[in-house]
């Protein structure tokens, strides 16, 4: 069971709702742990696996919403900075670095997108209101 699947089922214990809202801000929390984890440990995370799981989930879903993706991208579920509306960003994981601009598909406000690519894998991502 991966961490995010774990984190979930304590907050529907606890007697949370789990909204889009909620697992935004879940997957939110997490990116930053992943985030601040790699920062202080230069060994691979031993959660990594439980990471490409809820990447790969995240990802299958999203693509079944956004099939116009390029055939060699991906999408990343984020919330919007603006109006906190969960959208997905497209990723490209066969170039280099990306630092662009997309526009939210609710709210149609600008997002600073950034991350990093290594081995063909996303190794860190922010999205940021320009």
């Amino acid at each position: 069971m991966t961490i995010r699947a774990q984190v979930a089922s304590l907050l529907q214990r606890r007697g949370y709702v789990l909204t889009d809202a909620v697992l935004s801000a879940l997957d939110d929390f997490l990116a930053i742990v992943r985030s601040e984890g790699a920062d202080s440990d230069a060994d691979e995370d031993p959660d990594e696996e439980d990471e490409e799981e809820s990447e790969n989930e995240e990802s299958e879903n999203e693509d079944e919403d956004q099939d116009e993706d390029a055939a060699d991208g991906r999408s990343h579920a984020i919330a919007c900075p603006h109006c906190g509306e969960r959208i997905a960003i497209a990723i490209d994981l066969s170039g280099e670095d990306q630092d662009d601009v997309q526009d939210c598909t609710v709210c149609c406000s600008p997002i600073r997108v950034t991350y990093s690519v290594e081995d063909g894998r996303l190794a860190s991502f922010s999205a940021e209101p320009c």
